[in-house]
């Protein structure tokens, strides 16, 4: 909810309305609310009653419904109001995750085909189950609260709205049955973590900065939609049928989901279940905790192709969480370190630890290091590309001076940074300082700095991206402003390209200068056939742009250098890692394909080499393919 919320932390109010007040007051409405729209999956023949709940249609009858009744009392009001609030963020972020309502490249969509060759289905049924337990490895989830609230009365009656009589014994039965699921996944669903992460490389390494339906992506979306709800509930907006929630959602999608859920009623295990006398609330809560751990003795998994039964002594399954002292871990840290790793402060005399209050920023997600004043001295640059003020805007903090810290101390970076870059005012991060790297880019003989920004036009769905550069000046240090914006113009940049997503640095030409080398690995190569049916999704490309001494365009729009896969293959991803090496007094431009496809090996990754002799037109010198299963050679 962090997002929703001003950077001073103050609550923001429309008509009087304090909704921060609501959502953390009403917070087991939220809960349950953030379920409901899946509460009769795999429940009876509840699907097209769950299946109304995702769309538009339902949230425009719900605010319906809130607004005519105006006889409710404050806190009744409130309730459905905070209800609402978590219907909301699940059909926003299924939109995404699912890559409906032609999002083509949603979470769920990349992974089938990265994955699952192609089979959305098969993708569907693993990622819909697998994140939550990938997600349970990685976190506390302490956001899932042991009480939930629903508004039945009020629900029964939306429904009504919509020419749908719920049967109010099977709703509730239903939506226990979620209760559970999510109880014993916080319980102790990263037990189950292994079995699901081998299955989809791409599931665990993507599923938090995924451009489209990533973790930070939907949390940037959520509370964007929120103040489109807000202003719905607050009659800023008269919805009008066949509107659109958000510019996401549309009346009905048209897709039925096969959610797995973990099932506890083989056991007879049952929430405790209070009805409260006023407008007909229920009260979801663990009876005690030794129901918990009799959950704990014994589960059962449900699956289209059957049950699994785990055991809590199962040797395969790993019984706690590795990591030391921190609620928050990357989700690749599940790796056990050898002998050979060494507690940094042991090894090193002085060491300092950066932070921020800003939560969720990705303080750390690139670093580089410059001189960009010309004093001799190298500045740290550190990327966050997550970081907010009043709104989603990302970071690139600069410290000119990193032997002035007190060693051994944890530090505001805010406070000690000479120099912070902030990208553009948006609602929906554009990641700015995602990437880093340092160049003489105007071949001036001072250090410039490259600013990766692939989420630029998110807002818009297209997620282009762009790139900026700030020159190194001497005596002074970084322009505060872009000296240079590179974006290309159609049709060299597609949509989903996401120019910043990899930069790299090497002399390409020849003349000793650096250049700026760009992996596109997400970028659309277009097919012989018609948009839409041949282009191949996730192709990628490397483009490159070479230094220039003197007077130059400070808006790029074209690279000089373009290379593609010499057979472009849907989901290949070249261009996900590009190195630059001079082989027999030959330039050689080495390009990693992570996802390509090795006959029945999916993902088993190829490098691409090309002599950089010619060009105007580099030639394939060789190539090296990955010969397993999920290799990814090239990342």
């Amino acid at each position: 909810m962090d997002w929703f919320f001003d950077s001073k932390g103050f609550p923001l109010s429309y008509n009087s309305t304090d909704y921060k007040s609501i959502l953390v007051e009403y917070y087991p409405y939220v809960q349950a609310g953030s379920f409901f729209p899946d509460w009769g999956y795999h429940c009876g023949n509840q699907k097209y009653n769950c299946e109304i709940a995702h769309w538009a249609k339902f949230i425009r009858a719900a605010v319906s419904y809130i607004r005519r009744n105006t006889h409710f009392d404050d806190k009744r009001r409130k309730k459905l109001i905070a209800f609402l609030f978590g219907v909301a963020s699940h059909d926003v972020a299924d939109i995404l995750w699912h890559g409906l309502n032609n999002q083509r490249e949603g979470f769920i969509r990349a992974i089938s085909f990265g994955n699952m060759d192609g089979q959305y289905d098969l993708a569907h049924t693993l990622t819909d189950t697998g994140a939550e337990f990938i997600l349970r490895h990685s976190l506390d989830m302490s956001h899932i609260r042991k009480l939930w609230k629903l508004p039945v009365t009020d629900i029964l009656a939306i429904y009504n709205d919509l020419g749908v009589q719920l049967n109010k014994a099977a709703f509730q039965a239903c939506f226990s049955r979620g209760y559970l699921a999510a109880i014993g996944t916080k319980t102790f669903g990263d037990r189950v973590f292994p079995k699901y992460a081998h299955k989809s490389p791409v599931m665990v390494q993507q599923i938090e900065n995924y451009y489209r339906g990533g973790m930070m992506d939907m949390m940037a979306w959520v509370p964007h939609c929120w103040k489109e709800l807000v202003r719905w509930i607050d009659g800023q907006v008269e919805p009008q049928e066949g509107q659109r929630f958000c510019e996401l959602l549309v009346d009905y999608g048209g897709e039925f989901k096969d959610n797995m859920a973990l099932n506890y009623n083989k056991k007879g295990i049952h929430p405790k279940v209070q009805r409260e006398s006023e407008h007909g609330v229920v009260a979801l809560d663990m009876a005690n905790p030794d129901e918990l751990a009799e959950l704990e003795s014994g589960i059962t998994v449900a699956n289209v192709d059957g049950d699994l039964v785990l055991s809590s002594t199962d040797s395969n399954v790993r019984d706690e969480n590795p990591g030391v002292g921190i609620s928050r871990r990357g989700l690749m840290d599940y790796i056990t370190y050898g002998m050979s790793c060494k507690v940094l402060t042991k090894s090193f005399t002085k060491v300092v630890t950066l932070t921020t209050p800003v939560s969720y920023s990705g303080l750390g997600s690139a670093l580089a290091m410059g001189d960009f004043n010309g004093s001799g001295r190298e500045s740290v640059v550190i990327g966050a590309p997550y970081y907010r003020t009043d709104s989603v805007r990302g970071a690139v903090f600069v410290l000119d001076n990193m032997s002035q810290l007190s060693g051994l101390s944890i530090q505001n970076i805010e406070d000690v940074a000479s120099l912070t870059l902030l990208g553009e005012d948006q609602v929906i991060p554009i990641r700015f300082g995602y990437s880093l790297a340092v160049l003489d880019f105007d071949q001036d003989g001072i250090d410039d700095l490259v600013v990766g920004i692939p989420g630029d036009g998110a807002r818009e769905l297209t997620y282009t991206g762009k790139i900026h550069i700030h020159r190194g000046i001497r005596g002074k240090g970084l322009s505060p402003s872009a000296s240079f914006v590179i974006k290309f113009d159609s049709p060299v940049s597609r949509p989903n390209t996401q120019l910043g997503e990899v930069i790299q640095v090497a002399d390409v030409n020849g003349d000793t200068y650096k250049d700026l080398i760009i992996g596109a690995p997400f970028h659309e190569v277009q097919g012989s056939g018609s948009p839409k049916t041949d282009d191949l999704a996730q192709a990628g490309v490397v483009f490159t742009v070479f230094s220039q001494r003197g007077a130059r365009n400070p808006n790029i729009t074209r690279p000089d250098l373009t290379i593609h896969s010499s057979q472009p293959a849907a989901y290949e991803n070249f261009g996900r890692s590009i190195a630059v090496e001079i082989v027999n007094n030959e330039r050689i431009m080495v390009v990693g394909a992570p996802g390509h496809r090795d006959g029945d090996n999916s993902m088993a990754g190829k490098l691409y080499g090309f002599s950089l002799a010619n060009l105007a037109q580099p030639q394939l010198k060789f190539s090296v393919t990955g010969n397993s299963h999920f290799q990814q050679l090239g990342q």
